[in-house]
């Protein structure tokens, strides 16, 4: 796992990485991706936005920029990066 010192403020830098989280009060893992300077969350539980490139994954949920003190306002909560 990726230790808060040596995390990027953003989940821009972070495309594939693997994560888990909660998005909508509804726990999970999956993977990032980043398109035209938007991230999503690629997982198997809640549809939402659609991007291109889902690594492999049913959904994906947009989450702006990826500020990481963003992430509540798109309902994402627990967020942990886990390696890629």
């Amino acid at each position: 796992m990726l230790t808060k010192h040596s995390m990027s403020p953003t989940l821009l830098d972070y495309n594939g990485a693997r994560f888990k989280g909660e998005i909508c009060g509804k726990w999970m893992s999956g993977r990032i991706s980043v398109e035209d300077d938007g991230v999503y969350l690629c997982q198997n539980v809640v549809d939402g936005s659609d991007c291109k490139e889902k690594h492999g994954y049913r959904y994906s949920w947009f989450c702006g920029s990826g500020l990481f003190s963003d992430l509540p306002k798109y309902f994402v909560g627990g967020f942990r990066i886990l390696g890629y």
